[in-house]
């Protein structure tokens, strides 16, 4: 699964009340919206950590 962006602020939200930020991935063919959060990155990705304090701060204090 690639992210391909966090989603378009004229065509839909990019910020859900329940689950925060939302992004934009291809899986196989298709184009899927998920919670940022959820997102499960290699540990060698170099957003790993931002996208851990991103669910951190989410899941504490958002």
């Amino acid at each position: 699964m690639n992210v391909t962006g966090l989603g378009d602020p004229d065509d839909e939200p990019m910020i859900d009340d329940m689950y925060g930020i939302l992004c934009e991935a291809r899986h196989e063919r298709r184009v899927v919206t998920l919670p940022l959060d959820e997102l499960e990155l290699r540990k060698r990705d170099c957003n790993r950590q931002l996208v851990e304090d991103y669910s951190y701060w989410l899941h504490n204090w958002g």
